[in-house]
């Protein structure tokens, strides 16, 4: 119904309703009833006057359209329609004892006790229900005022609090909802905020809501539409948490805090203040807050907040377990209500109970221990009574999980959401839209299907989409493909190749890249599929043209969709069925493709800035000026071994070695590898490494064993390191084993102190573990160099957790006389 429409029937139920006012008023019958009934009429009339007047502006002009959410009063049953049948049967029945002069001041009472009680109560409901979206459409005129406000000082906020804003967290979920609501067709997932389980979430407090849905329901823009719901509510603050749109490597407690904290000060600007004196403290002295100031802060600031909802998108994308327990223990309080969307898995629905009570006190509560009392019988304790006066007597053995109190609601593909879409789909298409208009039966068989692109609208050409379309996720691939692949004809060669290298550093890549890095990873790799095998990569190596570096919204634009750019930067596939699509097809649509992203890899690193040799001193701050021209430089560094690792070529051998041949070259790579793990990483920065320090890294035994002809196995770099160190320190067994055999000492020292063993324990690498243990002269001390029994201590305990390595230490010939020494050691100090 266009504005005039929605004005002029308006009009005439505010009329209608004030003609039953007219007749109550000359009624001198009826006492208390009258005046009740006249009363409550009179609150309708009122109401309905504010929702006509929100269909024009102060000058008397019709708005465009009905404002929203009005218009769901409106509808052949809606409330303005229940409306105007009441206040037409009220005047019925008030006229129905006329007189025959029509003298209305003479008309009798003629309702009765029970009938006014019930006129009074609909229209009490009614009131309500037009209040209630006239509050809801002011806070939603109200909420993208605010929306538009906290863009502006986003966009004009000081330089100072951008840098704090992305020092705490780079994942931008408050960007990424804007993005994923502007995608999302008006009215999807209203069925959903009407279910009476959600809407009983929203108003009990501290509670939990579960939503499991299988793949392709639609669960991340429900998430996102449920965000947007909440936002319109005043008084109230909503997080969301896309787990989908982070790199399983970033998958940690800290980093889901540092996202929650950076949302808060985002929507809650004065909140940011509580921060603002840590990050120039911290930031000058380049360190990270940790986890436990994390949860520190985020507890502060959530008590800060009157109401606090939290929605945790795609749980089930957190690979490791006890993350997504440690994201429910951070988000699921006594202060906040919490929505979990996921694949219906099992070890999920285990982490819930479902709307239960305390088996001690009979209580609800946000979350409780999950144990087994010594009866023996399973049961759930809230937390006041294990600690409080309803102690629970529970042995020391016992086991204990905490697990969270829930409500469950389901989460299923809508039919009415899919019908919407697609007629807004024909409606935004002129010419689909004249093509229905032709032949209107075409557009009963487009709804029933998803229409995303027909060359050439006709009749014959919809149909025959609609007979193409994909009957299954690998079909729905297949025909992405076919339209990659058809834009060497419409195009040329290269956007099908420039797609094509996308998709496989997507595949393949050992990590998620971000934009910068995509960007110039598939610029370098351009050419690598049609060098010969036997081209030097190294030689000839240029510059990075910036005028031929594709944007990744280009690259992504040539990718059929499959492709999206998350909330922290990366490069995605758009699901996580795409990867293993990819990876299911790889030899045939990808033949060796780690040796490609190898050579880009080399190619890269000896470019003509990185042939001048390593960044000066300051070496921190100068290699970050490096990082920022040549972003692809770091991956290159750390990776290219990871890649060459998974290829036969022995080509790359002879590029390898022509690149650990100059110096200015092995400097730089050294240089840009991440040495975070280091206690002094400032010091690896420094120019001093060999080559066959270098290949123990990157873990090349081919190379290894070529430059051990001319280089001693026992040489040191300007650090006094062997290459062992450098092939343990990467976990590279094939390379260590080798260099054992070579006469390499095992009990080789990092930062010339601590063993190799020892940091190997460190790291946890149980295959270089078992390998030193073979060695006859390993000695079990963490620092063989000034014996120090609490580290020897602390390995020995490590160690001893592993069943396998455990009999290997025990049955060891010096095995008590180390451990001697070590309790002399810890009684001495």
């Amino acid at each position: 119904m266009d504005g005039a429409s929605a004005v002029a029937s308006i009009g005439t139920i505010v009329s209608g309703a004030f003609r039953v006012i007219e007749i109550l008023n000359t009624i001198r019958q009826g006492g208390k009833q009258r005046l009740r009934l006249l009363t409550t009429i009179g609150s309708l009339w009122a109401v309905l006057q504010s929702v006509q007047s929100s269909f024009s502006t102060e000058d008397g002009q019709l708005t465009e359209g009905i404002p929203d959410p009005l218009g769901t009063l409106q509808g052949d049953n809606g409330i303005l329609a229940q409306v105007d049948a009441k206040t037409k049967q009220l005047k019925a029945r008030l006229l129905s004892h006329e007189g025959a002069r029509g003298i209305l001041q003479d008309l009798k009472w003629p309702l009765a006790k029970a009938e006014v009680e019930t006129s009074i109560s609909e229209l009490e409901k009614l009131t309500n229900a037009i209040n209630l979206a006239l509050t809801t459409s002011t806070f939603v005129t109200l909420r993208e005022t605010q929306r538009i406000c906290s863009d502006i000082r986003l966009a004009t906020m000081d330089a100072e609090f951008k840098a704090m804003v992305d020092w705490v967290s780079p994942f931008d979920f408050v960007r990424q909802q804007h993005k994923l609501i502007d995608q999302t067709y008006k009215g999807t997932g209203e069925w959903f905020l009407q279910k009476s389980e959600f809407q009983s979430w929203v108003l009990r407090e501290t509670s939990t809501l579960w939503c499991p849905g299988i793949p392709g329901a639609g669960k991340t823009h429900l998430a996102t539409i449920v965000c947007d719901h909440l936002r319109s509510i005043p008084d109230t603050l909503t997080l969301i948490v896309y787990c989908g749109y982070v790199d399983p490597s970033d998958q940690t407690h800290g980093n889901f805090l540092r996202a929650l904290i950076r949302q808060i000060i985002q929507l809650r600007l004065e909140l940011g203040d509580k921060l603002s004196e840590t990050y120039r403290t911290y930031s000058k002295e380049g360190k990270q807050l940790s986890v436990a100031e994390l949860a520190a802060i985020f507890e502060d600031l959530i008590s800060e907040l009157k109401n606090c909802f939290i929605i945790v998108d795609a749980l089930d994308d957190v690979r490791e377990e006890s993350q997504r327990y440690h994201l429910l223990n951070t988000v699921i309080n006594n202060k906040t209500n919490v929505m979990v969307t996921s694949r219906p898995l099992d070890n999920i629905r285990h982490l819930f109970c479902f709307d239960s009570v305390c088996g001690e006190c009979r209580k609800h509560s946000a979350s409780f221990l999950r144990t087994s009392v010594p009866n023996e019988k399973v049961a759930i304790i809230c937390n006041t009574c294990i600690e409080g006066k309803h102690a629970i007597p529970l042995v020391d053995s016992q086991p204990m999980l905490r697990i969270f109190n829930a409500r469950h609601l389901d989460i299923e593909a809508s039919q009415n959401d899919l019908q919407n879409y697609v007629l807004w789909r024909i409606n935004n298409s002129v010419p689909l839209s004249n093509c229905v208009e032709r032949h209107g039966e075409l557009q009963r068989e487009i709804v029933d299907t998803v229409v995303k692109q027909a060359k050439g609208i006709t009749p014959k050409a919809v149909r025959k989409v609609l007979q193409e379309l994909p009957s299954g996720v690998n079909d729905t691939y297949d025909q992405a493909l076919q339209r990659i692949r058809a834009l060497r004809e419409e195009n040329g060669e290269e956007d099908s190749r420039y797609a094509m290298n996308l998709l496989m550093w997507i595949t393949f890549a050992r990590r998620p890249l971000t934009v910068a890095e995509m960007e110039h990873a598939v610029t370098s790799s351009f050419d690598m599929f049609n060098l010969p095998p036997n081209e030097d990569c190294v030689a000839g190596a240029s510059d990075v043209d910036p005028e031929e570096v594709l944007s990744a919204s280009v690259l992504t634009s040539l990718c059929a969709g499959l492709v999206i750019v998350d909330a922290s930067d990366k490069v995605l596939f758009v699901h996580f069925t795409t990867q293993d699509y990819f990876l299911t097809n790889s030899s045939a649509l990808f033949p060796e493709a780690h040796l490609a992203m190898a050579r880009s890899c080399l190619t890269y690193l000896s470019m003509e800035p990185f042939q001048k040799g390593p960044c000066p001193e300051p070496y921190e701050s100068e290699l970050r000026k490096r990082a920022l021209q040549y972003p692809f430089m770091a991956y290159c560094s750390n990776n290219i071994g990871w890649h060459g690792q998974r290829t036969a070529s022995k080509y790359l051998t002879k590029s390898v070695l022509a690149f650990l041949r100059v110096q200015a070259l092995l400097d730089s790579a050294y240089q840009a590898l991440d040495h975070s793990d280091f206690l002094f990483p400032t010091l690896y920065r420094r120019p001093g490494i060999h080559s066959l320090h270098m290949a123990a890294y990157w873990g090349f035994k081919d190379v290894v064993e070529d430059l051990l002809m001319t280089e001693s196995v026992e040489r040191t770099c300007s650090r006094n390191e062997t290459p062992l160190v450098y092939a343990v320190r990467n976990g590279q067994a094939a390379v260590a084993e080798a260099l054992l055999k070579a006469g390499a000492n095992p009990n080789a020292l990092f930062y010339g102190d601590f063993s190799a063993l020892y940091y190997a324990t460190l790291t946890e690498d149980l295959p270089i573990i078992k390998l030193l243990l073979r060695r006859e002269d390993i000695e079990l001390a963490a620092r063989p160099s000034s014996f120090n029994g609490t580290h020897t201590l602390w390995m020995l305990r490590k160690l001893g957790k592993f069943p396998e390595i455990k009999e290997t230490i025990l049955s060891r010939k010096h095995f008590e006389e180390t451990f001697d020494k070590v309790i002399l050691h810890r009684t001495a100090g």
